[in-house]
């Protein structure tokens, strides 16, 4: 099992990559690696079509890619993945297993992030024991994520941040890049997750340099309110 556990401090939310096989330009292992070395803070596996053994398989070649670098991986919907693999973390969505429940089998050997929709959900999801939330749709989203709500704004992650309080990481998701990344931090996000704009760049380190300087501009902005 991972040694990261409950409450690592030391993360770097800017850059949240979501790695899906099925939006992936090439092959997924070898993006995960140009993007760990491009500096990610956070690579989340998400296969939703994929069965246990494929997405165990490619997120223990994740872990194992990741050692020595800063990057965690995270493990999207299926806990019983993310604790075989030895992944830092799991992600769970609305219709997985409830953070409650993760947080009884796992104690704090995982970090558990949860989708919230809206503040309330978020608060109940930080009451329930989740370290970090996935916010969203910010912008319009279901190109890529066909089950992804309608797009609610930058204003989501203000509502949100008011609700979970300023020290709870939060990840602004949905329709992301480099033109509206900035947007996100200035509402008080602690980074973005993207699929398609780290996924299918031609050069992933440029694209990952690019979103994570729009993101900084927009931090210096909120800055200087």
């Amino acid at each position: 099992m991972s040694d990261v556990g409950r409450g690592r401090n030391d993360v770097d939310w800017r850059v949240h990559a979501i790695l899906d096989p099925d939006f992936v330009q090439g092959d997924a292992l070898e993006r995960a690696r140009a993007l760990m070395a491009a500096g990610v803070g956070v690579l989340q596996l998400r296969d939703k079509r994929g069965d246990a053994r494929k997405t165990f398989e490619l997120g223990r070649a994740l872990v194992e890619a990741a050692r020595g670098c800063q990057t965690l991986i995270i493990i999207n919907d299926r806990l019983d993945v993310a604790m075989a693999a030895s992944a830092h973390g799991v992600h769970l969505g609305p219709n997985d297993l409830p953070v409650a429940a993760a947080r009884r089998l796992v104690g704090d050997r995982l970090i558990i992030g949860a989708s919230a929709g809206n503040s309330e959900r978020a608060g109940a999801l930080v009451a329930e024991g989740a370290d970090y939330l996935g916010v969203g749709a910010i912008f319009e989203a279901r190109a890529v994520k066909s089950d992804a709500s309608s797009p609610q704004g930058p204003e989501l992650l203000r509502a949100v941040r008011r609700e979970v309080g300023a020290s709870l990481p939060v990840v602004g998701i949905g329709g992301i890049d480099v033109q509206n990344a900035g947007q996100v931090a200035e509402a008080g996000a602690s980074g973005v997750a993207v699929i398609r704009a780290l996924c299918q760049a031609d050069d992933p380190q440029a694209a990952t340099s690019r979103l994570r300087d729009a993101f900084d501009r927009g931090l210096e902005l909120a800055r200087s309110h």
